[in-house]
């Protein structure tokens, strides 16, 4: 899905996310969801995946440094990475 919870106000953001938590949970659905909202996504998400210039510059967990995400976010590669 793509910006699930954009537009929406906070009590209904919660509830989207709490639906969307619970159906990967009971149901063992994997969640494709695409959004802007980074603090969303590291709260909700085992992996996510960093898009720059059309490619998957990253895929991260959502406990790692923000400066590991700013950088994946602007396409740099950190060292070690492949191209």
């Amino acid at each position: 899905m793509s910006e699930p919870t954009r537009g929406i106000d906070i009590g209904a953001k919660k509830l989207v996310i709490e639906l969307l938590a619970k159906l990967n949970r009971e149901q063992g659905l994997t969640i494709i969801m695409v959004s802007s909202e980074l603090n969303e996504l590291r709260s909700i998400c085992d992996r996510i995946a960093i898009v720059s210039e059309g490619k998957i510059a990253r895929i991260m967990k959502p406990n790692d440094p923000d400066a590991d995400f700013g950088l994946a976010m602007s396409g740099v590669r950190q060292e070690g990475e492949n191209e």
